[in-house]
């Protein structure tokens, strides 16, 4: 299903990882090729469910983002936008799904080659999270 994202086995696997992270929390996942790049991901808390745009770019990201709005039981229908992440919502969601992203990097990364710069951009996290990010690390 993933052949057309991506020949990196290191985003397949991230994505395989937050499929069954979903899985194990009840919450539905679509994954679609079905749409334009322009349409984002989104997600809607009541129904537990995501839908990823697999055309869209950075899908480790915004699935994890999507799967934090659920997790945050946030209300309404919501959409992926980096430029909304300043909404306190929006980042908030953004900030569930890079901790759901840091503990799966932390399972797969012995722990002398963890390097949070590489992380970030592995995972296209946005600057305005680095302070976040280390302080994970540091928790």
């Amino acid at each position: 299903m993933l052949e057309n994202y991506s020949n990196d086995s290191a985003v397949k696997n991230t994505i395989n990882y937050l499929k069954e992270f979903a899985k194990a929390r009840d919450i539905g996942v679509c994954l679609t090729y079905d749409l334009s790049s322009f349409i984002p991901s989104s997600s809607s808390v009541e129904n537990r469910s995501v839908v990823i745009n697999l055309n869209a770019d950075n899908i480790p990201l915004q699935f994890a983002h999507e799967l934090g709005h659920i997790l945050n039981e946030d209300d309404g229908v919501w959409y992926f936008s980096t430029t909304t992440n300043g909404m306190s919502s929006e980042a908030n969601a953004t900030k569930t799904g890079i901790r759901i992203l840091l503990d799966y990097y932390f399972r797969e990364v012995p722990y002398e080659e963890i390097n949070l710069n590489n992380f970030m951009k592995f995972y296209k996290i946005p600057s305005f999270f680095t302070d976040y990010v280390y302080s994970l690390k540091l928790a």
